[in-house]
């Protein structure tokens, strides 16, 4: 079959959305070994999700992106996850951060375009890093001890956040803290991945799941734009 007549899924509602999700159960299937084994990202898995637009599948379709449903997503990941798990843990954070980021009301309306059409022409990943060594998931409660600091040039974010799913093989940190206030600010903070002071240390060594690269990212003084919190 030629590559112009494989099912590919630029909208949900291809007639082959079903045919397209098997096929790519069978493909991620067969080198999923490589990826247990070494630990490393599955680039390659995720230049083939965005090939067929499963990178920006809820994504609004306003934006470029599948506008997906949830009962859609699911079968997306559930079919992914049966090929390699690991790819679909991380995407199922990029489809979790794309919805919560169109139904933010904080995020400024340029940022959250430009983080979904990054998605729809690059297949561009995001993920939230939420868990410290010391605080452990912010779900029990407490202040984070990652600080952002209020500049003339901006924010300078500093911090260590463990179990960042994705690490290696993100464009966008969405990453929980607090201002330096005397009375703090807690929330998020947009990063590029790329931003100078940042660190990812390689601690994710596990039985399973080693591809979903886990690991420990350290900010040290990292400067974002005060709209990007």
């Amino acid at each position: 079959m030629s590559q112009s007549s494989q099912p590919s899924l630029r909208s949900v509602e291809v007639a082959h959305f079903d045919a397209l999700l098997e096929r790519l159960t069978t493909e991620l299937a067969s080198t999923a070994h490589v990826y247990d084994e070494s630990g490393a990202f599955p680039h390659a898995n995720f230049q083939l999700l965005h090939q067929h637009g499963l990178v920006a599948l809820t994504v609004p379709k306003a934006l470029g992106g599948g506008g997906a449903s949830l009962p859609q997503a699911r079968k997306a990941i559930s079919a992914i996850a049966k090929g390699e798990p690991s790819t679909a843990l991380i995407l199922v954070m990029q489809y979790l951060q794309h919805t919560r980021l169109q139904d933010s009301k904080t995020w400024p309306a340029h940022l959250r375009t430009q983080v979904a059409e990054d998605a729809v022409r690059n297949g561009a990943l995001i993920n939230a890093l939420r868990v410290e060594p010391d605080l452990g998931t912010p779900a029990r409660g407490g202040l984070p001890a990652t600080t952002a600091v209020r500049t003339a040039e901006g924010w300078r974010i500093s911090g260590r956040k463990i179990y960042s799913t994705g690490s290696h093989g993100l464009s966008w940190f969405s990453v929980w803290g607090r201002s330096d206030d005397a009375d703090p600010l807690v929330g998020a903070w947009l990063v590029p991945k790329d931003s100078p002071g940042v660190t990812i240390i390689d601690t994710w060594d596990h039985l399973g799941m080693r591809a979903t690269c886990s690991h420990e990212v350290v900010l040290d003084n990292v400067l974002v734009p005060l709209d990007h919190a």
